[in-house]
């Protein structure tokens, strides 16, 4: 299960973000804390990334 859990630091890695955006968007998703550690599930970063995307092509879409 831990493996399904990333921490702040991971995501803001993964998301080129600093860690006062990633609190705001840890705080929007399903999270947990494991002692001072905030963890947020894997999926639920991923699904985020997969919604910027379709959100993007939907704009280039509408702009074309």
């Amino acid at each position: 299960m831990m493996n399904n859990l990333i921490t702040i630091d991971e995501m803001c890695f993964r998301l080129s973000i600093g860690k006062n955006s990633a609190y705001k968007l840890a705080k929007t998703m399903r999270y947990v804390k494991i002692g001072r550690k905030l963890m947020v599930p894997r999926a639920d970063v991923d699904q985020h990334i997969m919604n910027l995307i379709k959100e993007r092509e939907e704009r280039m879409k509408n702009y074309k």
